[in-house]
């Protein structure tokens, strides 16, 4: 049987038999799951330990009569002599003593049950007794609970970090599919790698904040497979598999068992020890680790919003830089660069798009020795039938991927932003500046239009007139 078996039967706690199993008194097999497989006559033993136990018997008298150096009729007279001694606080445990030695009880055929059937009608004795026979294990629920979610945020952080990196995901618009896949992704990692850690360093990151420690009864590291079974189980029925409502109801549940000193379903084979730690110290690592993962999530978003290809740029570079911020920012234009600045239908199926009354201009690129110094594009129409569009998007993905790609500007820079907005705030208009050596400059012309911000509205009884160029260029 098993040790949670065991403990239902015997009416004993797990503390309780891994103390009495160090003590020598019991052998448990190993199945072939290397589990303990406890035996009927285990059960017996711990009986019979725990009716001597209740009737005050000393440990050290109970291993002599375990070990056949005592007779059980011997050590009851000399206990009874003791009993007798504090009858005023054990008279019931002095009547069931005279009642085994009055049917003449032998400890090898003793009927344990019969007399704790009795003496459990004193309440309190048997409890009392046995709470001196356990092995010290650490509740600490609150230690465990910030550890425990450390350890889950850690997992839901390197994730996130991961698809942006990866796959130049741009987290504030992600969609509520994909939310799922990331609150689904973690638990996943957090049940193959929490094991890993588990069998390395006997601990987690979140645990070791707390100076808590995970082994097996005996103090050594967990085997993977125990360590996984382990964790699975904490996910299951400790913290629900994160389902709303569910996952709540689970973790009270759990808290408040641990603070009752109850064994969790997760830890029958596994033993939590506890590292003194100052209170000052684990806050002040939490706050260091806290601060570090902040500082790479802050940096992974702000490398997947900058150019892939930074310093002198071939064509094929500038417009991978394009694609990838367009993606990023979330502008669609319905086609994608080419390796040589020329608009092309994607290879595979796209999602929504706008549709374009006129064909967007291609880019003509300079190249000089290898690296892009310059990248233009124009537009000129005296057709008044759609309304004239001011190219922003083009312009600002194309300055960023640009721009920003010099060896000038920093990861960290917010020159970015301020590009965007000078591009923003002259649509329409003629423009023309510099930054970190590179000129970015825009001529707009157009007659019988009303400007309308993002489009020109035409003129119907007017003839009209729309010229725009943009170019980027190396000073």
């Amino acid at each position: 049987m098993t040790i949670k078996e065991i403990e239902t039967l015997a009416g004993m706690t797990r503390a309780n038999i891994r103390f009495y199993e160090k003590e020598g008194f019991l052998e448990p097999e190993r199945g072939e799951n290397k589990y303990r497989d406890y035996s009927e006559n285990d059960l017996e033993t711990l009986q019979r330990i725990k009716l001597l136990r209740s009737l005050r018997l000393p440990l050290s008298e109970i291993k002599a009569l375990h070990s056949g150096e005592e007779k059980l009729g011997t050590v009851l007279e000399r206990h009874i002599e003791t009993l007798g001694e504090e009858r005023a606080s054990i008279v019931r445990a002095e009547e069931v003593c005279r009642e085994m030695r009055d049917d003449h009880a032998d400890y090898s055929t003793l009927d344990a049950r019969r007399y704790l059937d009795e003496l459990e009608r004193s309440q309190g004795v048997v409890a009392e007794v046995l709470a001196e026979d356990v092995v010290k294990e650490e509740r600490a629920p609150i230690r465990r609970f910030i550890a425990r979610s450390i350890d889950v945020w850690l997992y839901d952080i390197a994730w996130t970090i991961f698809i942006i990196l990866a796959f130049n995901v741009n987290i504030t618009t992600r969609g509520a599919e994909w939310r799922l896949l990331d609150t689904a992704v973690p638990i996943v990692m957090m049940l193959f790698i929490e094991p890993l850690f588990l069998r390395l360093f006997k601990t987690t990151p979140g645990k070791w904040i707390f100076g808590l420690r995970v082994t097996d009864d005996r103090s050594r590291r967990l085997r993977y497979s125990d360590a996984l079974l382990r964790t699975w189980t904490v996910l299951w029925n400790g913290l629900g598999l994160y389902i709303p409502i569910y996952s709540l109801v689970r973790q009270w549940k759990c808290y408040s068992a641990c603070e009752r000193g109850e064994t969790l379903e997760w830890e029958y084979d596994s033993a939590v020890t506890l590292r003194p730690r100052r209170g000052w110290v684990a806050f002040a690592m939490v706050v260091v680790y806290i601060g570090a993962t902040f500082a790479g999530l802050f940096c992974s978003v702000v490398n997947a919003g900058m150019p892939r290809y930074r310093g002198q740029l071939t064509t094929a570079e500038f417009c991978e830089n394009f694609n990838r911020i367009a993606s990023y920012y979330g502008v669609d234009f319905g086609k994608r660069l080419d390796d040589t600045g020329h608009w092309v239908e994607y290879p595979w199926e796209s999602g929504t798009y706008y549709v374009y009354e006129f064909e967007l201009p291609d880019f003509e690129i300079t190249e000089t020795d290898g690296a892009v110094t310059r990248v233009e594009f124009s537009f000129e129409t005296t057709d008044g039938s759609f309304w004239a569009p001011s190219f922003r998007d083009q312009m600002m993905v194309a300055a960023i991927s640009f721009v920003c790609a010099q060896d000038g500007f920093a990861l960290t820079s917010a020159g970015w932003k301020e590009l965007s907005d000078t591009i923003l705030s002259h649509q329409f208009e003629d423009f023309h500046f510099e930054r970190g050596g590179i000129v970015v400059e825009s001529q707009v012309e157009y007659e019988h239009y009303l400007n309308a911000g993002d489009m020109l509205i035409p003129d119907e009884d007017e003839a009209t007139f729309y010229s725009f160029s943009f170019s980027i260029t190396t000073a």
